[in-house]
């Protein structure tokens, strides 16, 4: 059975630090490999180039070194992506992470050592594009993690000042476009990453507010479908139900009951203990009704709804086999557990209703006749004494 949704506080204005870095580590590691595998890309195009002008010895040790690098770096994001980002195993691959994004670039800061200006213009060109650039083309996806950032690109930063230092001393522009550089390079890594993290936040509200409109949804259609006092179903979801089950009955093979139930003496309960207790005796009978079609339905493989439909009066609503002995077997059921003492005021009060009950096709198959139909049986019954059920066109039936 559906239930009320509680209401719940208004969704916060801004998303918590906690939910903001959670949001950042899980960028980290879905796009960590997408910048992992796009070194090792430029770093075999560095390799390739320089086969036939540096140094063999030095470049297989290079690239040998920076694979290994990549390789463990692939390994602790696999397991940050297998930990809670809680855990203590998940912050030691994130530093371990960090230390490998620094001694990548420290790595990579190395091809300095490479320079000649004895070789071919293409490799010093390539040498200092990658000094200049490598930090830059990290920012879109390293962004994500500044302490990444950072740890791969001091190295770099350090490499080119002293790459223009030592080689154009007597050049100092060049020293201070490098300082210009790394100053940019900085404020725009900054810049970029608040950028993500505001776009992580509105990401995160954007969130709260679809979960907030989904429960004020299904708090609308509580209000719209179910009775607040018993957390049954209402008339309005009865009756739409009853329709759409009518059109789709296999009439040559399936009954259609209604059940209709009146509480016998309500207005006496209400008059002697009040209304809070006549309340409460709905809410008895709501729920008895709610555990014995629960029990009924596993034992018989059927599907029984319940609504209360105003006042002290409430329906079932299932499809059978044409085999007339479940309505006894319902009816006698409801009967019974309905009958559990319960204490109004100080005293025990075993209540009691009337039920009536009408059949489609049987009684007919306009849900109007059919309800008119169980109506009119369950005030047969309230006349025979209480207590009782009637089935459409047959005598009453007591326990």
């Amino acid at each position: 059975m559906k239930q009320f949704i509680k209401r719940q506080s208004p969704p916060k204005n801004e998303a918590s630090e906690s939910e903001v870095q959670q949001e950042v580590q899980a960028n980290l590691i879905r796009l960590g490999p997408q910048v992992l595998f796009s070194s090792i890309l430029v770093a075999m195009i560095f390799y390739i180039a320089g086969l036939s002008v540096l140094n063999l010895f030095w470049l297989n040790l290079w690239i040998a070194v920076f694979l290994l690098l990549n390789v463990f770096r692939l390994i602790r994001i696999r397991g940050m992506n297998q930990q809670p980002a809680s855990s203590t195993v998940y912050f030691k691959n994130r530093r371990e992470y960090v230390a490998g994004a620094f001694l990548s670039g420290v790595v990579w800061a190395s091809i300095v050592f490479f320079y000649n200006p004895d070789q071919p213009l293409t490799m010093q060109l390539l040498i200092i594009t990658l000094l200049v650039g490598l930090p830059l083309s990290s920012l879109s996806t390293n962004a994500n993690s500044l302490g990444v950032l950072f740890a791969f690109s001091i190295p770099l930063f350090i490499a080119l000042l002293y790459f223009s230092f030592l080689l154009f001393s007597d050049e100092p522009f060049f020293f201070l476009v490098a300082m210009v550089h790394i100053i940019i390079t900085f404020i725009t890594s900054m810049r970029l990453n608040n950028t993500i993290r505001e776009n992580i936040q509105s990401h995160i509200l954007n969130k709260m507010l679809l979960e907030e409109f989904t429960r004020v949804n299904l708090e609308l259609e509580n209000l719209a479908y179910f009775d607040p006092l018993t957390q049954l179903h209402n008339r309005r979801y009865f009756n739409e139900s009853a329709e759409a089950t009518l059109a789709e009955l296999d009439y040559q093979n399936e009954s259609l009951a209604f059940v209709m139930m009146d509480v016998d003496l309500f207005k006496e309960v209400n008059d002697t203990y009040g209304h809070d207790a006549g309340d409460l005796l709905l809410q008895h009978i709501a729920n008895s009704i709610n555990m014995t079609i629960t029990k009924l339905a596993e034992q018989n493989a059927l599907t029984i709804e319940a609504a209360r439909l105003e006042g002290d009066e409430f329906s079932l609503l299932f499809v059978y086999p044409k085999d007339h002995s479940i309505l006894e077997l319902v009816a006698e059921t409801l009967l019974k557990a309905i009958q559990t003492d319960l204490l109004l005021g100080e005293k025990l009060y075993s209540p009691q209703v009337s039920i009536g009950i009408a059949i489609a096709p049987d009684a007919g198959t306009s849900l109007g006749i059919l309800l008119k139909m169980a109506d009119t049986a369950m005030y047969k019954s309230k006349q025979s004494g209480g207590n009782t059920y009637v089935i459409d066109h047959q005598a009453p039936h007591s326990l």
